[in-house]
């Protein structure tokens, strides 16, 4: 690990964030009718990056203060501090998931950080924080999952959300260990397998798009 793929995790993250902002939350047409069929090409001008961004240093923030190979209880309680401070910042002013923002409220009010999260949600919230999880533990995989997991239930408890949240660290392990893509859905599925059949069934369904010509009828097979 050096601290040039640290920055370049974080850096490319953080632009690839605002570069997408602006179509967050627009259909298919309304994003062709503005940015045509090559879609957004350049950041926005200012580009800022989102709660995606904001939460995702805020977790690899709350893990550098409990320490790499701390208990995870030490862990996700300093993760939880950081998600407190960031619900509470002035400058979270970006759009934040409502799940996040509610399971940051009830660790807030003194529930734990096991069990504040909510119980049915499975969007996306979890999964967009984790890839500096998959730097940090890119060579232990135990760590990594177990990270990735709790990381994930402090917001959002359906087993989905929790598999995706895995899912997304471990694949910026497979990036760094130079897997070639084509053996990323696979090894994914592999490495997943028991959290979420839902998820599970997902993937598969991503197996199928990719072998479509169509990127429109591929995009709506989902």
């Amino acid at each position: 690990m050096t601290s040039q793929q640290a920055q370049a995790i974080l850096f490319g993250l953080a632009l690839g964030d605002a570069l997408g902002w602006p179509t967050e939350f627009r259909k298919l047409s309304q994003i062709l009718s503005t940015y045509g069929k090559d879609g957004i090409q350049e950041p926005p001008n200012p580009a800022v990056y989102t709660d995606d961004t904001q939460m995702t240093i805020a977790l690899t923030e709350g893990l550098l203060d409990a320490g790499l190979d701390a208990d995870i209880d030490t862990q996700m309680k300093a993760v939880g501090k950081r998600f407190i401070q960031w619900k509470n910042s002035p400058e979270n002013n970006r759009a934040p998931g409502n799940t996040c923002m509610r399971g940051v409220g009830a660790l807030e009010n003194g529930l734990s950080w096991r069990e504040s999260g909510v119980p049915h949600s499975k969007g996306c919230g979890s999964a967009m924080r984790v890839a500096t999880i998959g730097y940090l533990y890119q060579h232990n995989e135990i760590k990594l999952r177990e990270v990735a997991h709790n990381s994930g239930i402090i917001t959002h408890g359906h087993p989905a959300a929790i598999a995706a949240s895995v899912a997304g660290a471990y694949l910026v392990k497979l990036a760094l260990d130079d897997v070639p893509p084509k053996k990323y859905l696979l090894r994914t599925l592999i490495f997943c397998d028991g959290i979420s059949l839902e998820f599970d069934k997902a993937l598969i369904k991503v197996e199928t798009a990719l072998k479509m010509d169509n990127e429109v009828a591929a995009l709506d097979s989902l």
